[in-house]
């Protein structure tokens, strides 16, 4: 095992298994509070030209704040892998290679093994470049420079981050794991060592009782590390995997003794405790598939996967389940069995690439690989939880040129306000030398807006109208169906607006704000809104009448359906039917009327008239 330590912007090395000296301290300061932009509850910081292509708003409607800053980049070839934030505010993004080193010829990958940060409030990006031993930068692989990627990073007690590298094939001694602090107001590694013994380690995560640090091995195995005050580090335990890990999460309500852990590997999840007193790791399952089958486009009866997993502060275990896309929630422990609740909202919007929790607001945030943004809450126990979903987010992402939008990661922030959410976002272009420029547009969601999304403002100029998107909703409730698993829909269930045939027909997605999501019934009949009501909020300027249109579809067989909308006390009851189905505009014959104020309007069924989908819906003064 080797040691660096950086002094006076040296590299050096000892042949010593621990370090032996006094790090730096970490700098404690905070940096400025970031810019939110005032009613946008989603903010893009970045390059002025990223911003074109997304527009005024998202496609799902929200105002978009912007903040133009310097290009935001940390090395050509380079985008942002797994990222966190850091103490101090600054998010800090691993260096991701744009292909696997560099063996698509047309995009090659960079050759610096670099970590990149991101100071919200200066607004600026900074460089962290790691070298070898020696003080190699990259090494030349098929007439291409390469050096390793960085794969996950953790923020550490004190305003420390520390990091690990796959440095597996590269020759030389590179660092493998190692530790960030801040030193004159900008990051520097403080130590680092080529490895944990002869095994790459590549996934980090802390456990809350001991202190530890859990740390997975590409070579299949998972180890418990503790770091001491004076950079020294220790294994305290070892166990072997059945496979190679692709993620490691620990249960906040372990206890020294008691801690849980579960490692994600291809298709399985893997529950295990460390006992810091024994030193001790003790699988407390084997690896475990969900125990259920689907039936692909060939007929084939295949397994059903794990994907991306979490524990809640409950020390509830959250798991997607692949190809489905759906959100399990094991209320108790991990098993080959049905889980106890299952979100079918998340199906709806495909496979989530990341979970993650905002501490501060208890709110479990699934980010998808094209760019939509789902927000949960969940309160209760066992098996009396009660969930909200919140306003469904499409971030713009389709609309990035040459985004890689399948491999965006995220962490919370916890500065500023709560329930700040960071999403690195990728933008490629070709470089003058014809490998891939990336810069990045750092996109922050505020959670809490979701759940409680501020009024839609209406135009006061006669012939003036705005487009409410039906996914905008203050509906934000749940409603379930009991059984071996628990099913929870959301009472505003929407799906993606796609480019295809049948139902996303005139549903194209594109830039128009409104053509992001649709809003429909969560029940596997799929007949469009059965019953019930949806509800959003708009504010008037002044008293006035206002014109109602919706953008909406039906199917061919459903020629009774009605869109009831409900305003201040009077209902106006609408056929929607169109011969054939299909979207179309259908236009209500009465105005509604409002005074100057904030007022609720509420859209639902009357009995026996449901079967409606709505895209969104239009209130033009007259």
């Amino acid at each position: 095992m080797r040691i660096w330590r950086r002094l006076g912007g040296v590299a050096l090395v000892g042949s010593l298994v621990l370090a032996s000296f006094s790090p730096v301290p970490a700098e404690r300061t905070a940096l400025k509070k970031p810019v939110y932009p005032e009613g946008s509850p989603i903010t893009v910081h970045g390059e002025a030209r990223g911003f074109d292509e997304i527009g005024e708003a998202l496609p799902s409607g929200q105002a978009l704040g912007k903040v133009p800053t310097e290009v935001l980049t940390f090395a050509t070839g380079r985008r942002a892998g797994r990222s966190v934030v850091a103490a101090d505010g600054s998010v800090l993004m691993a260096g991701a290679s744009h292909n696997d080193r560099g063996r698509d010829g047309e995009l090659p990958t960079s050759g610096e093994m670099v970590i990149g940060a991101y100071a919200p409030g200066a607004p600026t990006m900074q460089a962290i470049r790691l070298r070898a031993k020696d003080g190699t930068q990259s090494i030349v692989e098929g007439g291409l420079s390469v050096a390793p990627t960085v794969t996950d990073l953790l923020p550490l007690p004190g305003g420390t981050v520390a990091f690990v590298a796959d440095t597996s094939g590269f020759a030389g001694e590179w660092p493998g794991f190692g530790v960030l602090h801040k030193v004159n107001g900008r990051w520097a590694v403080a130590w680092a060592v080529s490895g944990i013994g002869a095994d790459p380690p590549n996934r980090l995560a802390r456990l809350p009782g001991s202190g530890d640090i859990v740390v997975t091995s590409l070579r299949g195995s998972v180890s418990v590390l503790r770091l001491t005050g004076d950079g020294q580090m220790r294994v305290m335990a070892r166990h072997r995997l059945d496979d190679l890990p692709t993620q490691v999460h620990t249960d906040p309500t372990g206890v020294p003794g008691a801690e849980r852990f579960v490692v994600g590997m291809p298709q399985r999840l893997q529950e295990f405790q460390y006992d810091a007193r024994a030193g001790t790791i003790t699988a407390l399952s084997p690896p475990v598939q969900p125990g259920e089958t689907y039936t692909n486009w060939l007929g084939q009866k295949l397994p059903v996967g794990f994907g991306p997993a979490l524990y809640d502060q409950a020390g509830r275990l959250w798991a997607t389940r692949i190809p489905s896309g759906s959100l399990a929630v094991y209320a108790k422990r991990l098993c080959a069995c049905p889980p106890d609740y299952d979100l079918t909202q998340a199906r709806a919007l495909g496979e989530p690439v990341e979970l993650v929790e905002d501490t501060a607001t208890g709110t479990i945030a699934a980010l998808f690989g094209d760019g939509a943004l789902l927000a949960l809450r969940v309160t209760g126990s066992g098996r009396q939880l009660r969930f909200e979903v919140g306003n469904p987010v499409d971030l713009g992402h389709r609309l990035l040129a040459l985004n890689e939008s399948g491999r965006l990661t995220s962490r919370l922030a916890e500065f500023g306000p709560p329930g700040v959410l960071w999403v690195p976002t990728a933008r490629m272009t070709a470089s003058r030398d014809g490998r891939p420029a990336i810069d990045h547009l750092m996109i922050s969601v505020r959670l809490p807006e979701l759940f409680s999304p501020a009024p839609i403002a209406l135009p006061g100029v006669v012939s003036q109208s705005a487009t409410i998107q039906a996914e905008r909703a203050i509906t934000t409730a749940t409603w379930t169906e009991p059984g071996s698993t628990t099913l929870v829909h959301s009472v505003a269930h929407v799906s993606r607006c796609v480019d295809g045939f049948g139902l996303a027909s005139g549903c194209e997605y594109d830039p128009t704000p409104g053509n992001g999501f649709y809003v429909h019934d969560a029940r596997e009949s799929n007949f469009g809104f059965l019953e019930g009501f949806v509800e959003y909020r708009v504010r008037a300027p002044a008293d006035g009448r206002y014109a109602v249109s919706y953008y909406v579809s039906t199917l061919h067989n459903t020629p009774d359906t009605r869109i009831a909308m409900t305003v201040g006390g009077r209902t106006l009851d609408t056929p929607v039917f169109r011969k054939g189905g299909g979207w179309h505009v259908v236009r209500v014959p009465e105005p509604v009327t409002f005074t100057a104020g904030e007022h609720v309007i509420r859209l639902g069924v009357t009995r026996g008239h449901g079967g409606w989908y709505l895209n969104a819906f239009s209130l033009q003064r007259v």
